[in-house]
């Protein structure tokens, strides 16, 4: 009987047409920041385009990086193992950089490690609105001498590319 009539209450109250509602205004502050997809990419012996097999050669290897970022950033390179100059028990193979892609001033040939680490090479990445990833493309080659074989071995150096806004 309780039941029923518990029923019949709430028909008669929503029969009478009256009602009260309340908006709730809900925020969220989402701070301006920038982030590697990928914080410790590596490159492979299998990612260049060829072995470095005869004198004067060239080979590349390219790596796109992810950066996602809601603001204006500025990326700084600077040299990690071996000074950023591909290395192997003392020998060094010439090494050069180019980075491209969603930069502002994109490199427009390789520039040599000592020039690509130089204090006052900066890339930056200019935020639009409604885009929250931009690919960063590093283009690294490296070279064999003219004068004399470089010894056999795995050359090895890494560059750190550090994103402030």
């Amino acid at each position: 009987m309780l039941l029923v009539l518990g029923a019949g209450v709430l028909a008669c109250r929503s029969s009478w047409g009256h009602s009260a509602d309340a908006t709730i205004t809900i925020t969220a502050t989402v701070e301006a920041f920038a982030e590697w997809a990928d914080a410790a990419p590596v490159v492979i012996t299998s990612d260049w385009s060829g072995p470095l097999n005869r004198m004067k050669q060239q080979q590349t290897v390219s790596r796109t990086l992810v950066l996602r970022t809601n603001t204006d950033t500025t990326i700084t390179p600077s040299a990690g193992a071996n000074h950023g100059v591909l290395t192997h028990e003392g020998h060094e193979l010439a090494t050069a950089y180019q980075m491209v892609g969603s930069v502002k001033s994109p490199d427009s040939s390789f520039k040599p490690a000592e020039e690509f680490f130089s204090a006052g090479n900066r890339y930056q990445v200019e935020h639009s609105s409604g885009t929250g990833a931009y690919n960063i493309v590093l283009n690294v080659r490296g070279s064999t001498p003219a004068d004399a074989a470089p010894d056999s071995g795995v050359y090895m150096c890494s560059v750190v590319l550090t994103a402030t806004w």
